[in-house]
């Protein structure tokens, strides 16, 4: 499993992947965190999966049955999803992706490579206060 990553590393992560073009491996890391999946679950994901209510809260809807799927926990298990950055994100996608496609275009293996690309000694991300501001603006 490894160690944990601090959550404002992450978000800073996340940037870094958006600002040299890994828009899509930004979110999944951001959905990933937020609702902690594993990547199987990323990979699962639907368009029909996503589901927002009229408060505009959103919540995943994991291990679909009916597609021979299982999470670490079992079928029918669902995430609500508590940020609003990966919350407005996800609303966005649902508008544009069919019910039966995939919610993420990029596979696992890119994703790996985007968070490995931004995987640098911590140093590197952690920067004193700019840092920390960024990461607290990506996470809210």
């Amino acid at each position: 499993e490894g160690v944990p990553i601090p959550w404002e590393t992450l978000a800073v992560m996340a940037d870094d992947m958006r600002q040299h073009g890994g828009e899509e491996a930004a979110l999944m890391l951001e959905v990933q965190q937020d609702c902690w999946l594993r990547e199987q679950d990323l990979r699962q994901l639907r368009g029909a999966d996503v589901k927002v209510d009229r408060d505009g809260a959103v919540a995943l809807e994991l291990g679909v049955v009916e597609r021979g799927e299982s999470t670490k926990t079992g079928t029918r298990q669902g995430a609500l999803v508590d940020f609003e950055k990966p919350k407005a994100a996800l609303r966005a996608r649902k508008a544009t992706v069919g019910d039966a496609e995939p919610l993420f275009h990029i596979n696992i293996g890119q994703y790996t490579r985007a968070w490995r690309r931004c995987r640098a000694p911590p140093g590197a991300y952690l920067r004193g206060a700019l840092a920390f501001d960024k990461a607290q603006r990506a996470i809210k």
